[in-house]
């Protein structure tokens, strides 16, 4: 509470965030004749570089544009550039039960082995209990 935050959906997919109409959330569409491309990626960038001094920025790409976001991050010194400016870059995983378990810890350990020594780490473990995801617990970490 209290907080200035930016809520910005560019899942290609399932874009939920935007569904919370009290978060007053951004839609950033990413695609382009049914591919990510990645230079709209610049748009999220701009708009955390235009922020204000402690505006909080939150970014939900969903599992379908992960890779190519980190990818873009990478390939384009992202996350440095916007540690250099002072921001604290936070990457928060998902890990769920089940038949998704090795799915969700496989892209966990892309986006530590991608990011290590310049991120942190926010983690959830979730399982399902009658038909709804329950979180049994979080942790952070830097990585």
């Amino acid at each position: 509470k209290g907080l200035k935050t930016t809520c910005i959906d560019c899942d290609p997919v399932t874009p939920t965030l935007i569904a919370y109409e009290a978060l007053h959330a951004l839609r950033i569409d990413i695609m382009e004749d049914n591919n990510i491309e990645k230079i709209k990626f610049d748009k999220f960038v701009e708009l955390i570089i235009a922020g204000e001094e402690d505006e909080h920025f939150i970014i939900d790409n969903g599992t379908s544009s992960f890779v190519a976001l980190a990818d873009y991050l990478v390939a384009n010194g992202i996350v440095s550039f916007l540690r250099s400016m002072g921001h604290v870059v936070t990457f928060h995983v998902i890990i769920v039960g089940g038949d998704n378990l090795k799915g969700t810890v496989e892209g966990f350990q892309y986006i530590t082995d991608k990011f290590k020594g310049d991120s942190q780490m926010a983690q959830s473990l979730l399982r399902k209990n009658r038909k709804r995801w329950q979180v049994i617990r979080s942790i952070q970490c830097f990585c």
